[in-house]
């Protein structure tokens, strides 16, 4: 008695997932044994009296071979009280009836039980990379169709990969590199038979190793259940010491203690290593340090201050998931190294993602930001120091600006880069508060003695630009209708903005003193459409625009622009643009 109800409440415990094959009249053929302990007496009936109503919707629209799989989220009744709700997928099969005729091939998986079987499926791949990190092996993958072959150590849950070839050309220039025996190059052939011709199971040995990276070792490979093109398998090292084994940045050694983050040596080793591949993949080099760490350590003690790092380096390395590594380089300083991410903005989405992580891990107690410095391989270089010394740049520049927020380097805007003197160089190219107080007093006495006049003496709006750090700015007057004076490459307002001026949607984005900010304008193409499309024309990424009015009336207008890229502008951004886009619409207003 005890024994059945054991087996009943596994029964009631078991996850529904079933395979079905299912003929054109919608009756099953053959199918998983879930499905027929779920309907029990009643297999016999079309699959589409047990399907909510979504599922037999998509059935329905089945005529003959599919074109590509469908979908759907239904539930499925056994007629008998018990019912799931489930995800349906129907695709063809290759399978057909005796007859002939064809079938088609459907999965169900128990819905509500699918986030926790792919947390555990998570919690598993973590455990089991793990595991292999711990372990002495290079793992290998062979694609029969493509020639690929690849080989790849684990470290930190992450593959390494040490080879990546046409499985030709890498054994040919094996066998050249080195003045090889009869033995050894009947090894290598015995391999690459075994490999090409997708033997099931294989073991070997390779006994001599003279070549560059090569050592004697053990080889276990075999054909990939799932797949039959591609081969897996591994190389166990035989008789190796400890140093010779593995590189510095996949022992336990290389990792900081308090974190369990690489150090400063494993991390640029890891990172040389990638380098060296030469691929012209893409790949980042971040620099980041939490702003004022002294202060928090200060106030709230260092095991508090210990407790921060910690915690900020697991989110930012779950964050980064197997996109590439973290790194501690000491006190509050962390360096990743990025390899799964292509484009610029993909990049700002992910140091985004991050940085949000960071403040809600702590708020709303205590503010934790951080100051972020980026560079680009290749297109910022492809030595490692010059790399870490662009990201490095970057990141005082972001320090420099007000902290809380990430520079990626460009040589366009920050200037070029001298190795001889690199902290003092990034700092050179942003403006000091000093500087910056110096130069809008020069601006402002020039505004006072020559009037709007003076924003059209050659060099003066360049500089407001390099001082505001912005990238545009342009001026118009007459209600609209007259340009005044700006940037070369700002062509907003060049023909004047009095369309702008009609747009009763444009107007109520400025507020009661006559201010518009937008950090992003790539939000307004739902929102906004036509105000996009000129944005869009001008590529301004973000803008803070001050408006003038004379006898209730948009009159003045300055716009002041980042292009091609968004920025969130902080409180000294807006204080100061609105100050100096005000004084000149004061100045035009007067005149009107």
């Amino acid at each position: 008695m005890d024994s059945m109800s054991s087996v009943q409440r596994k029964g009631k415990n078991r996850i529904f997932d079933c395979e079905l094959h299912i003929r054109q009249d919608m009756t099953v053929a053959y199918a998983s044994e879930g499905y027929y302990q779920f309907v029990d007496t009643k297999s016999s009936l079309p699959v589409t009296d047990f399907l909510g109503p979504e599922g037999v919707e998509l059935l329905k629209g089945i005529d003959g071979l599919l074109k590509e799989p469908k979908e759907c989220i239904t539930t499925i009744d056994n007629l008998n009280g018990k019912v799931h709700n489930i995800f349906f997928h129907v695709e063809n099969s290759a399978r057909m009836e005796v007859e002939g005729e064809h079938l088609y091939r459907a999965y169900m998986y128990d819905y509500k039980q699918l986030k926790a079987r792919n947390n555990k499926a998570e919690e598993w791949l973590v455990k089991y990379r793990n595991f292999l990190s711990w372990s002495k092996l290079f793992f290998f993958e062979y694609n029969i169709n493509t020639n690929n072959f690849i080989v790849y150590r684990y470290s930190s849950e992450k593959a390494t990969q040490m080879v990546n070839a046409d499985l030709d050309e890498l054994f040919m220039g094996r066998k050249e590199s080195v003045k090889r025996d009869f033995a050894e190059i009947e090894q290598m052939n015995r391999f690459v038979t075994y490999l090409k011709e997708g033997t099931m199971s294989f073991e070997m040995e390779f006994t001599k190793a003279r070549g560059e990276g090569e050592v004697p070792c053990k080889v276990y490979g075999a054909q990939m259940r799932t797949d039959i093109n591609l081969m897996i398998g591994v190389f166990q090292p035989i008789n190796q010491s400890e140093e010779e084994e593995e590189e510095y940045f996949l022992k336990t050694s290389s990792k900081d203690a308090a974190t369990g983050l690489l150090n400063k040596s494993a991390a640029a080793e890891f990172s040389l290593e990638q380098l060296r591949k030469n691929d012209g993949k893409v790949r980042w080099i971040v620099m980041m340090d939490i702003d004022d760490f002294k202060f928090i350590n200060d106030t709230y003690g260092h095991l508090f201050g210990d407790e921060v790092i910690s915690r900020m380096a697991t989110i930012a390395k779950k964050t980064l998931g197997r996109r590439g590594i973290v790194g501690r380089f000491g006190g509050d300083e962390f360096y990743l190294f990025i390899d799964g991410i292509e484009e610029r903005e993909e990049i700002r989405n992910f140091l985004k993602t991050m940085v949000r992580g960071f403040y809600y891990e702590f708020a709303p107690n205590l503010k934790v930001t951080a100051s972020i410095g980026v560079s680009k391989y290749p297109d910022d270089g492809t030595d490692y120091e010059v790399l870490m010394s662009k990201a490095d740049k970057a990141l005082y520049i972001a320090k420099e600006k007000g902290k809380n927020r990430h520079i990626i380097y460009d040589e366009k805007l920050h200037g070029s880069y001298e190795q001889s003197d690199k902290h003092l160089n990034a700092v050179k190219y942003s403006i000091s508060k000093e500087k910056k107080t110096k130069a809008l007093s020069e601006f402002f006495c020039g505004l006072t003695v020559s009037g709007v006049d003076y924003l059209k003496e050659e060099g003066v709006l360049p500089a407001v630009c390099q001082v505001l750090d912005i990238d545009a700015i342009s001026v118009c007057t007459d209600y609209g209708r007259s340009y005044v004076c700006g940037t070369e490459d700002h062509l907003l307002g060049r023909n004047g903005v009095y369309g702008l001026f009609q747009n009763e949607r444009y107007l109520r984005l400025f507020g009661k003193d006559g201010v518009y900010i937008e950090n992003k304008a790539a939000k307004l193409v739902s929102v906004m459409p036509d105000l996009y499309v000129e944005f869009k024309k001008s590529d301004i990424g973000a803008t803070i625009q001050c408006m003038g009015k004379v006898d209730g009336k948009p009159h003045s207008w300055v716009s002041f622009s980042v292009l091609g890229t968004s920025r969130k502008w902080n409180d000294s951004d807006i204080e100061l643009l609105t100050i100096v886009g005000k004084c000149i619409c004061n100045l035009l207003d007067r005149k009107a």
